[in-house]
């Protein structure tokens, strides 16, 4: 069992331009410094929580004005099969290694493989450009570690039609990932919902996009969870 008081909350996607790089500060500071976290997302390998994307506002050496916000440029892991608090729990920090920055991404979970896959598009400050044929992979270590890399998944057939989105519901089931809805940005900055349930088979690899009107009047959601 775990123990936590942290303050997580969800950025709206409008104030994204205002994230700053992390430069120096930590990615997990000390309780003294820490001051909130959100537009993460979360998801379970093994025994572990990983923690994927987002931004974070935080102290410099426990007082002073709280910082911007900062991208948090690496993956986060909390252990489940120990009891911490905030003074005593110790992540475990996983280079990016290339892959994305990103905010309210999906992550579904490969238990057989000990993978969790990542999809989104919208990106943190000073991310690379995420390529539409990719998918990035982490590939868990057993002991809250892992590493990152990216596979080639997709075909162009498949892919037509498909838009990447961030803050849909997100989900794993019967090795299947899901994502409900979700919104992206154009260009010129104009958000955009995402309609349908996205749906990845990780054993046959395949996307598909299954209408989702019978959820709501719009058929999509942004914002929510699974």
């Amino acid at each position: 069992m775990y123990h936590s008081h942290m303050h997580f909350s969800f950025l709206p996607l409008a104030f994204l331009a205002i994230i700053s790089p992390a430069s120096s500060l930590s990615d997990h500071p000390t309780p003294a410094d820490y001051v909130q976290r959100g537009g993460h997302s979360v998801a379970r390998l093994g025994d572990f929580i990983y923690i994927d994307g987002g931004w974070i506002e935080q102290y410099q050496g426990g007082h002073g004005d709280e910082t911007p916000f900062l991208t948090v440029n690496s993956t986060l892991s909390i252990p489940l099969g120990t009891s911490w608090t905030n003074a005593t729990l110790n992540m475990t920090d996983i280079e990016k290694a290339g892959a994305p920055v990103l905010i309210r991404e999906a992550m579904w979970t490969d238990e057989a493989r000990q993978l969790i896959y990542m999809w989104g598009d919208v990106e943190g400050a000073l991310s690379t450009h995420v390529n539409d044929t990719l998918t990035w992979e982490l590939t868990g270590d057993g002991t809250g570690g892992g590493s990152w890399k990216f596979e080639n998944l997709e075909s162009p057939s498949q892919m037509a039609g498909l838009q990447r989105a961030s803050a849909g519901a997100a989900a794993t089931c019967y090795n299947t990932g899901f994502n409900l809805g979700g919104q992206t940005t154009t260009q010129n900055g104009t958000a955009i919902f995402v309609p349908g349930l996205l749906t990845y088979n990780m054993s046959s690899h395949t996307w598909s996009n299954e209408s989702a009107a019978p959820f709501t009047t719009h058929g999509t959601s942004v914002g929510a969870e699974a």
